[in-house]
């Protein structure tokens, strides 16, 4: 199934608790921007791998543009994430750093030839 996430999409207004996810990212010195609104996310983390992430209040649903975007960050292996609180951002982050941390213990193995 393949999505056009490229076009122009109605915009929309900035969530309510966005300031206060944007304040777990600020406190983990976690860098990331805010996207404009209809882009398909609110914000962009850019440490390394980069990600997305999609602010909802407790009762949010997707939009299609938030939902395609989805879809094609699934099939690139790319994360989005769709975070409600400080609590679901501050475990985000947790899971990265670990996720990060095996990486780091366990490289690839050399490759022969």
């Amino acid at each position: 199934m393949k999505r056009n996430v490229r076009k122009h999409f109605q915009k929309g207004d900035r969530d309510a608790n966005e300031s206060e996810i944007t304040a777990v990212l600020k406190a983990a010195n976690e860098p990331y921007s805010l996207l404009p609104t209809g882009f398909g996310a609110d914000i962009i983390g850019k440490s390394n791998p980069m990600y997305w992430i999609e602010v909802k209040t407790a009762t949010g649903k997707l939009t299609e543009v938030e939902k395609a975007l989805k879809w094609d960050c699934e099939q690139r292996g790319i994360e989005y994430y769709i975070l409600r609180t400080g609590e679901e951002t501050a475990a985000m982050l947790a899971l990265r750093t670990a996720r990060a941390e095996l990486n780091r213990a366990s490289p690839m193995p050399e490759r022969e030839g």
